[in-house]
């Protein structure tokens, strides 16, 4: 067994530590053999002390012989003895060497453990820091997902919904960004099985006891049995090379040049009668569908008798492609006046919404229109019930958004704020209360109050891909509040400087790749009434709203913001107030009911025709 040991101390290789790295010196101690630190020494040594002569049998002759005393007796005895000790010696040091061994493994497997944890922290962070500067700068809340942080890994391919077959890689496995909205218990969600078959593909429902989907099979069915307080998201374009087609509008109006629109009073008006008024094709018509009571009676009651904004777009989308056009789009804004509508508009009414925006939608139908859904516009200010509510309305337009594009993917969703010119609007009378969670979600800087220096379009934001196109209300009311008085538009960037405010164009147009649609704009001209300031020496109303075409209809304005895609002029005359302890006001906003307004109109466009859809 020594020589054995000491065979093995000599065919290995004398390494010195302290000239490679700590990892490599990890790699070398627990793959080298173990071996005593003096085997080099002992290696150099002759084993003649500790091995004996084989044994022999004495011949009689030789047995006298053997009793008489032999010459060095006293030296033999003593190289005896030192053997005895040696092999004890060498029985020490098995026992020493085999303690030391069995420490040193620990040692490495510790260390090692320490290495990998080092290095997973170091590739998590890196992971994070190369997912932070993929996102476009937003609020936090596009940021709505949830997700393990685990590496990509190769998954098969799968086909997307929407009837696409071109085969897509899976990215399941992706990071996805942080929430406050995950949840924070454990998933021991049960095996999956049958239609859920690739559960592990999901991030979706991860509430314990629950199936999971496939997200890139059945993820609208995710998002609509999913409960909505739960982190139902996806990851932004930026990081998800997974393109739906069921999430994707089926076709893109921001490719068709600039888009003339109208918002029309549809108790007398038409897109058609607007477009003889004009002299010339208005492609995009805005509707309104109201709802004043909850409950699925009523919203059946105003989609259906919204069928005649569907019926009236479709004659003149008919006549316009008959004549070489390019067809008509009907804008519908969504109100809910019902008592706390971002409660009240439930899944009942959302999947009716889904369901006749379809059949409007359907190209074989009696309609075939293409749609744009400004869904609850200018959440921003406070004269709606559903507005300055943060938190609520992005669950609200997330819950809608999914819901509708399960069925349709005609209809283009429109995110359309106020202008943040005077936010946060205090005066208004959905303004939120003293000490409520929705006046806290105002306070973006975080100075304890909402004022000027809050974000007025960052909290309402409900993340990029549940927003087709964003869009805003651009009006001329006057040089100061509470207005009631004739002024011309001074500013030649007035228009430029409305959407520039608080980065509007470049944060969420730009930067997101969404096309604009000004989707209500006028300039007010107040006619004698409760409590207009008219007098003759004021402007004429064609000298007012000519000041105004000449900021939306300016070659240098839409070259400077070239997102613009379509702009629709509020075409109603109305009695309008600014918020409590104001007036009522007279005011025409129409441009073609007067014949100068409509020629100084029809001269502003001309001057952009090449750039007119």
């Amino acid at each position: 067994m020594s020589a054995a040991i000491e065979m093995t101390a000599e065919s290995s290789p004398r390494i010195n530590l302290e000239d490679v790295s700590l990892e490599e010196r990890v790699d070398i101690v627990c793959e080298s053999p173990i071996v005593s630190p003096n085997a080099h020494r002992r290696s150099n040594r002759s084993p003649r002390a500790g091995l004996q002569s084989p044994i022999t049998t004495l011949s009689p002759s030789s047995a006298a012989a053997s009793e008489r005393p032999l010459r060095g007796d006293r030296r033999h005895n003593s190289a005896a003895n030192t053997a005895n000790v040696q092999q004890k010696n060498k029985y020490f040091w098995v026992i020493v060497i085999a303690i030391f061994g069995l420490v040193l493994t620990a040692l490495c497997l510790a260390l090692g453990l320490a290495l990998s944890d080092i290095g997973t922290t170091s590739s998590n962070t890196a992971d994070a820091q190369s997912k932070t500067a993929l996102e476009p700068t937003t609020p936090a809340n596009d940021s709505n997902n949830g997700g393990s942080d685990s590496t990509v890994t190769e998954a098969p391919a799968v086909t997307q919904p929407g009837g696409s077959d071109t085969p897509v890689t899976d990215d399941s496995t992706t990071p996805l960004p942080a929430t406050t909205e995950t949840p924070t218990t454990t998933d021991t969600r049960p095996p999956c099985g049958g239609e859920w078959s690739d559960c592990s593909l999901s991030h979706c429902c991860s509430e314990p006891g629950v199936k999971c989907f496939s997200r890139d099979t059945t993820y609208a069915r995710c998002m609509r049995e999913c409960p909505w307080d739960w982190n139902c998201d996806r990851l932004d374009s930026a990081e998800d090379p997974v393109t739906e087609d069921w999430m994707t509008p089926e076709s893109n109006f921001a490719d068709q040049g600039l888009l003339l629109g109208a918002s029309l009073d549809w108790s007398h008006d038409t897109p058609t009668a607007f477009v003889q008024r004009l002299g010339r094709n208005a492609r995009m018509f805005n509707a309104f569908v109201i709802t004043q009571q909850a409950g699925g009676d009523a919203m059946r009651a105003a989609l259906d008798d919204a069928d005649k904004y569907a019926t009236l777009c479709a004659e003149e989308d008919r006549r316009q492609r008959d004549s070489g056009g390019g067809g008509v789009w009907l804008m519908l804004t969504f109100e809910a006046f019902q008592n706390d509508p971002l409660e009240t508009v439930n899944d009942e009414i959302l999947t009716q919404l889904g369901d006749k925006l379809a059949y409007w939608n359907d190209p074989n139908g009696p309609f075939g229109i293409q749609i744009v859904l400004r869904f609850m516009h200018e959440m921003n200010g406070g004269w709606y019930p559903w507005g300055q509510n943060p938190a609520k309305y992005t669950a609200l337009w997330r819950k809608a958004y999914t819901i509708v594009r399960a069925k349709t993917r005609r209809t283009h969703f429109l995110w359309a704020p106020n202008s943040g010119k005077g936010y946060p609007f205090p005066q208004q009378p959905y303004f939120p209360t003293d000490g409520s969670a929705a006046l806290d979600q105002l306070d973006t800087n975080r100075n304890g109050q909402p004022d000027s220096g809050d974000d007025p379009f960052a909290p309402y934001w409900p993340g990029d891909r549940y927003v087709d196109a964003v869009g805003m209300s651009l009006y001329w009311y006057g040089k100061a509040f509470p207005y009631g008085k004739n002024e011309l538009v001074e500013s030649n960037n007035y228009m430029i400087d409305m959407l520039a405010y608080a980065f509007f164009y470049g944060k969420y147009a730009k930067s997101k790749g969404k096309a604009i649609i000004i989707a209500e704009t006028a300039a007010a001209y107040y006619q004698p009434g409760d409590g207009e300031s008219v007098s003759p020496e004021d402007p004429s109303e064609t000298a007012l709203k000519d000041s105004w075409f000449a900021q939306l209809y300016n070659r240098n304005t839409l070259r400077n913001l070239p997102l613009i895609r379509a702009i629709c002029w509020f075409e109603i005359a109305k009695r309008e107030t600014f918020g409590a302890g104001t007036p009522y006001l007279n005011i025409d906003f129409r441009s073609t009911y007067n014949q100068d307004v409509k020629n100084a109109l029809v001269s502003r466009l001309g001057q952009i025709g090449d750039l007119l859809a």
